[in-house]
């Protein structure tokens, strides 16, 4: 393993933007009372909307990401463990031409569920 420095290819990560907003939240309650997306976790309007018009459904588009949240680039010393919210935009650094990318990116993905209530 080797460190992730500042200008190589690390995470990137928009603080609170796995939070989910006031009208998504009324708008899965009310779903939720009729049986449809029990357990809905992600932003139910820009998810919805982006999968009519054909976008990547997960996340609202970049320029509003950018604009609304504030983005932390997450790198460290080799062996660095860092848990998060995939429900959130994150994704690999941009770098520039000059960035070392040459260096190995080691992945460990745990997927933890909530319990059933």
């Amino acid at each position: 393993m080797t460190d992730l420095k500042k200008d190589s290819n690390g995470l990137e990560y928009a603080i609170l933007s796995n939070k989910i907003g006031f009208i998504d939240k009324i708008l899965i309650n009310f779903f939720n009372i009729f049986g449809f997306f029990k357990d809905w976790n992600k932003h139910f309007i820009n998810y919805q909307k982006n999968k009519i018009i054909g976008r990547k459904v997960n996340f609202m588009p970049e320029s509003i990401v950018k604009k609304k949240f504030k983005i932390l680039k997450v790198y460290g010393k080799s062996g660095l463990v860092y848990i998060f919210d995939t429900n959130g935009f994150h994704r690999q650094s941009c770098v520039t031409a000059g960035d070392n990318l040459n260096s190995d990116r080691d992945l460990i993905t745990v997927y933890l569920d909530t319990p059933k209530k």
